[in-house]
C-alpha cells in the first residue's frame, strides 16, 4: 500500500454560490442606475436581458468618465432609444461592416464624401440599393452565390415570372426541369 499523502483523495471545498446576474425591469433598478439610464426608460422593459446587462455594465464605469464622455453617452443613449428595431439592426450591421475597413481608408472615403456637392450626394444615395423589406437583416453580408433563389409566387412581378420560366425549361411530359445535358440532345421517338 502506498502511504504517499499526495495520492489520497482530499475533500473538495464547495465554491461559494454567487447571485445570478440579473437584468431587472426598470422599476427594480437602483435610483443611480435609473438616473444614468433615463434616456432608455421608455424601451427598457422591452429590451432583451443581454442588452439590459450591457447597459448596466456601462453604468458601473459611468462615474469615472469625464463630463464630456458622460454627456456623449447620454446623448447616444437617447438617439438609440428613438431608433426602431430595424434601424438598430441596420446600425449594428453598419458598425460590423465598418470594423472591416481600416481607419485610413475610412477617413479617405469620408473626406471624399464630404467634398461632394449636394446634388452628387443625392445621386449617390439614389444609387444605393434599397434595404430588403420583410427579411431579417444578416449580421454579416452573404456572398451572392450562397443565396437561395426565391420561388415564383402569385406576388411575383411579370418580369420575375418570365425570367424564372426562361431560366429553366421544363419537360412537358413530367413537368420537371430539364438538365443542361438534356437540352443539347435531340429527342428520339424510338423505333425504325
Amino acid at each position: 500500500m502506498d502511504a504517499n499523502p499526495d495520492s489520497s483523495p482530499r475533500p473538495t471545498a464547495l465554491a461559494p454560490t454567487l447571485p445570478p446576474i440579473t437584468a431587472p425591469k426598470w422599476a427594480e433598478l437602483l435610483e443611480a442606475e435609473q438616473q444614468v439610464l433615463q434616456p432608455l426608460a421608455p424601451v427598457w422593459d422591452d429590451m432583451s436581458t443581454t442588452r439590459r446587462r450591457k447597459w448596466r455594465s456601462i453604468v458601473k464605469n459611468y462615474a469615472q468618465l469625464s463630463p464630456a464622455d458622460q454627456a456623449k453617452i447620454r446623448e447616444r443613449m437617447g438617439e438609440w432609444a428613438l431608433l426602431s428595431t430595424k434601424e438598430r439592426q441596420l446600425a449594428r450591421l453598419n458598425f460590423a461592416q465598418s470594423k472591416n475597413v481600416n481607419a485610413q481608408e475610412l477617413t479617405s472615403h469620408w473626406e471624399t464624401y464630404q467634398s461632394l456637392s449636394e446634388a452628387d450626394r443625392k445621386a449617390l444615395s439614389d444609387r444605393t440599393p434599397p434595404i430588403p423589406t420583410g427579411a431579417a437583416i444578416a449580421p454579416k453580408p452573404i456572398p451572392k452565390e450562397k443565396l437561395a433563389t426565391i420561388a415564383v409566387t402569385r406576388h411575383s412581378t411579370e418580369t420575375e415570372k418570365a425570367m424564372a420560366s426562361a431560366a429553366r425549361p421544363i419537360d412537358r411530359k413530367t413537368l420537371l426541369p430539364l438538365r443542361p445535358a438534356t437540352l443539347a440532345k435531340p429527342l428520339s421517338h424510338g423505333g425504325a
